[in-house]
């Protein structure tokens, strides 16, 4: 299609035209007033109870503490209903989650493996205001806490042997994360013109496509019965 005969559609289809910026327009708006969210993020570590063998928590880095980290994060994640990821470094607020949390059992692996080596759990909670944040990363921590000792005390694992956790840091840090107005204003702007122009054309396919079978109809309404 050359520019001069898209040029003649858009001005023909002039009202599909300023129905699609006008939509365009309206998003534009919507992307500027975008607020902001708070932001947090924790780690959890699990500490085996200390040994001779093994006077240093954290250095007792022992597969069963992973695979107990694991078993305390599905239990936890239950009650959450934000997306899993195969990224280790996708964080909530770059998924597009606005409002929620989750706790995620960190894999070192690649996009088509997974290697749980560590027994940390990554939590992060997102939200429109600090303190709500803050909360929430406080009750999901004594949650995880509530679960790893209920598992433990349901084995019948005395106190003093039962694994335990750390928080790092150990208050939770609140960041305010806001996207590029900007450019996501200006991406809208594309993506609506770019829009617009497409469906204009697809409407003019069709409205030329029905008229031509509307002329066809009335040339053989006019033709005579006998010189059919």
């Amino acid at each position: 299609m050359t520019t001069e005969r898209l040029v003649r559609i858009l001005l023909r289809r002039w009202y599909v035209v300023g129905l699609g910026l006008a939509i365009t327009v309206l998003g534009m708006q919507q992307v500027r007033a975008q607020q902001g969210v708070f932001f947090s993020q924790v780690d959890v570590v699990f500490t085996a109870p200390p040994t001779r063998v093994a006077p240093n928590t954290i250095q007792a880095n022992a597969s069963g503490l992973v695979s107990i980290a694991g078993m305390v994060a599905a239990e936890v994640n239950k009650a959450s209903n934000t997306p899993v990821t195969a990224s280790a470094g996708a964080t909530l607020a770059g998924q597009g989650v606005r409002d929620g949390y989750q706790v995620r059992l960190p894999s070192d692996g690649g996009q088509w493996s997974r290697n749980f080596d560590r027994p940390v759990l990554d939590v992060q909670a997102i939200g429109a205001e600090p303190e709500m944040v803050r909360q929430r990363v406080v009750t999901v921590v004594a949650e995880i806490d509530r679960v790893l000792a209920e598992l433990q005390n349901a084995d019948g694992i005395p106190a003093e042997d039962q694994v335990k956790t750390l928080s790092a840091p150990t208050s939770a840090q609140i960041f305010y994360r806001k996207g590029n107005t900007s450019r996501a204003t200006a991406v809208t702007a594309l993506l609506g013109f770019w829009l617009t122009v497409v469906l204009t054309v697809a409407a003019d396919s069709v409205l030329v496509r029905r008229r031509r079978a509307r002329v066809a109809v009335r040339r053989v309404d006019r033709v005579p019965v006998g010189a059919r």
